[in-house]
């Protein structure tokens, strides 16, 4: 939305431009919040596979009583170990995402900042 270039004249009210940057910075806040968010559910999704884990373990070890068990429970194992391995897969897929936000919402926030210091020490054109 900002449209300057360098070398043109800052207009002499700034507070289109300052309502833009306030903008921006309340834009790059909720992102960040998005980004707490997902990491929140990575913290869940760890905690869930924990879980897994340790319930592929007890079936595990679990002993078949009637003919049919030893098929059920290997089934079962099964189905859970597949389970941890797309949770595992998705934390790890889920943290690159993240990463490659922070980096880009870091780089924003970096470029709006600069911005705003060099409007912070612009001045007017002569005979303007």
């Amino acid at each position: 939305k900002i449209l300057l270039k360098p070398g043109d004249p800052l207009p002499t009210d700034r507070t289109q431009i300052d309502a833009i940057i306030a903008a921006m910075r309340t834009a790059i806040g909720a992102m960040r919040g998005d980004l707490l968010k997902m990491h929140n559910l990575l913290v869940r999704l760890d905690g869930t596979g924990l879980g897994a884990i340790a319930l592929s373990r007890q079936v595990a070890a679990t002993r078949p009583t009637a003919p049919d068990d030893a098929a059920r429970l290997a089934a079962l194992k099964t189905a859970l170990d597949k389970s941890i391995t797309s949770a595992r897969a998705l934390a790890v897929q889920g943290r690159v995402e993240i990463g490659a936000y922070v980096e880009y919402l870091t780089g924003q926030e970096t470029s709006l900042g600069k911005l705003e210091d060099q409007l912070k020490g612009a001045r007017p054109l002569a005979g303007k």
